[in-house]
């Protein structure tokens, strides 16, 4: 277990929320382009991580520096996002990686932080599902989206149109075929069987899983090459997300 774990899963925590569910879709594209929206942002994310304050006791700049540290990866990421070479993809992981470093470091170097009454009465292991949760819901669903984004299966544009941002068209997709955000629940539900599995060490259920899972497209699995590996590729990386932030949290944190 890492030192001072509990003010690193809160921190991790409130980078969640303030990163993600704290983030709609309508302001992440509008702080790409507008830097005023980023500082709006920055300020929603402030939010979250002021409130840690509250909960445990931690000297509040430390809180000011890891907001602070968000606003300024978020504008160096802003500022690199101008140039078109870079692909959106590795400016994502990059971000998201060096606020993990920030916040790590942070929780490392401030002092021991012990939960506030009457937050003393919960038990750790809540914080720490908590987390998992989080990380296991909206963070996923974006992280695939951003990571993955040239290998989404989308309908072919009509002739004489450009392919939709850049993104790879792998095959043509009637719109019956699929109800809207269907297979995020899907991905959501599938990540907490597995974190489940993994609790309670049930690790052969994964296949099962999959299985089940695999059962349900069958018949466009066995059609569409290109639906296949795409459904593939989300499918290991529900599976590995989940599992990989189950361990971290709990065997590591």
């Amino acid at each position: 277990m890492l030192p001072n774990s509990l003010l690193l899963i809160l921190l991790l925590s409130a980078h969640c929320i303030g990163d993600f569910y704290l983030q709609w879709p309508c302001l992440a594209e509008k702080k790409r382009s507008v830097y005023p929206w980023l500082i709006v942002h920055s300020l929603l994310y402030a939010i979250p991580v002021g409130l840690v304050y509250f909960v445990v006791d931690i000297k509040w700049p430390f809180l000011l520096l890891a907001a602070a540290a968000h606003w300024l990866i978020d504008s160096g990421k802003w500022f690199l996002d101008r140039n078109k070479k870079i692909k959106p993809s590795a400016l994502f992981a990059v971000d998201q990686v060096l606020h993990m470093i920030c916040l790590l470091t942070l929780g490392i170097i401030a002092p021991s932080a012990a939960l506030k009454a009457p937050f003393s009465l919960i038990l750790e292991d809540f914080w720490r599902w908590l987390l998992v949760f989080l990380l296991i819901i909206k963070p996923a669903n974006i992280s695939f989206k951003e990571l993955f984004y040239r290998f989404t299966v989308l309908p072919a544009p009509k002739e004489g149109e450009p392919n939709n941002n850049g993104a790879e068209i792998l095959s043509e997709r009637k719109p019956e075929e699929s109800i809207r955000g269907a297979g995020s629940v899907i991905g959501v539900l599938e990540r907490i069987f597995v974190v489940v599995f993994a609790a309670t060490g049930q690790y052969t259920a994964f296949g099962m899983l999959m299985t089940a899972k695999s059962l349900a497209r069958f018949e466009r699995l066995t059609k569409e090459a290109a639906f296949a590996e795409y459904y593939l590729i989300g499918t290991l990386y529900s599976v590995l997300f989940a599992f990989l932030a189950y361990l971290i949290v709990f065997k590591i944190l």
